[in-house]
């Protein structure tokens, strides 16, 4: 293991935190960590090498004669030759065991690296993707309101902008930053908005082609339950990609009581002290501590947010 944790990669300067995969590679923490799960999940040899030694030296010493004038060289006689060829060739077996272990943990490690890298870079992808649509829209939207487009060409995303946007003024929370960028509220608003109306068109699409049983409030109780239910996975998925540390998913209620390690989808913003928190998608209690989140899991930094008590 020393010697594989002395590539380059592992040297000083070469590797970077796992929040962040776009250079370097797995860690010496990594490779460790596989190593220790491979040698506890392979099984292993008991090493009792030492023990066959002097067990065929005894034997050899008590069979054959042995020359020497003391007993001492008898014993050193013993020792010597076959019983000692032999354990060094259970040595050099047990080494290029681990050896093959050493080497499966590197590629272990490396594997699980490329797969954080590949999730990291769909998401950063589909994050640049969204910015970019909405401020596609945004700019359309800003033409068509100057030169009078006609709603009945306005695409169902055009549609969807103009509906978080307006619902957004409604709750006196703005749209746009002072520089007239998308403010982080409209991206959460606007992200929220577009993930749950997809799941849950998917889930009346999947429901109108089964053949569902009872009254027609039983029906919309179980088709309600199963959007929730998916909702809620969805989002669970999300954050076991970004490394989140979660025991399950619940929705965000500022008036209730938060429990440890639940991640809480805060769709309408999160509060700290009666104040909106800008950006704060999710919020997660561990121990005394509470934490907020954006849509990308990113910790919201609450330092100064509230006035220190006079």
């Amino acid at each position: 293991m020393q010697n594989i944790l002395k590539r380059p990669m592992f040297r000083k300067g070469g590797l970077t935190q796992r929040s962040n995969y776009e250079v370097g590679g797995p860690t010496s923490e990594d490779v460790l960590r596989q190593y220790e799960f491979l040698k506890e999940a392979l099984p292993q040899q008991k090493d009792d090498r030492v023990f066959r030694y002097l067990s065929r030296a005894g034997n050899q010493l008590g069979q054959k004669p042995q020359g020497g004038t003391t007993a001492l060289q008898r014993i050193i006689n013993a020792a010597s030759g076959d019983p000692l060829e032999q354990l060094y060739a259970e040595t050099d077996e047990r080494r290029k065991y681990d050896q093959g272990l050493q080497s499966l943990a590197l590629e272990r490690a490396i594997g699980e690296f490329d797969r954080a890298r590949k999730m990291e870079d769909d998401e950063r992808l589909r994050q640049n993707k969204m910015s970019d649509e909405l401020e596609t829209y945004r700019k359309k939207l800003e033409i068509e309101e100057q030169f009078g487009g006609a709603d009945d060409n306005r695409t169902a995303n055009q549609i969807d902008f103009e509906y978080v946007k307006q619902d957004l003024e409604d709750r006196g929370m703005s749209p746009y930053n002072e520089d007239g960028t998308l403010s982080e509220d409209f991206k959460r608003s606007f992200y929220f908005y577009k993930t749950g109306k997809e799941i849950t068109d998917e889930v009346n699409e999947s429901f109108a082609m089964a053949n569902i049983s009872g009254d027609k409030r039983q029906m919309e109780a179980a088709i309600a339950n199963n959007q929730m239910q998916r909702i809620k996975q969805f989002h669970y998925d999300r954050a076991l990609q970004a490394g989140m540390d979660i025991a399950t998913v619940d929705v965000y209620d500022p008036q209730s009581g938060l429990d440890n390690y639940v991640l809480y989808i805060a769709e309408d913003g999160a509060q700290l002290g009666g104040k909106n928190i800008p950006g704060a998608a999710y919020v997660m209690k561990v121990g005394d501590d509470t934490r907020y989140y954006d849509i990308n899991f990113q910790e919201i930094m609450t330092d100064g947010l509230i006035p220190p008590a006079e």
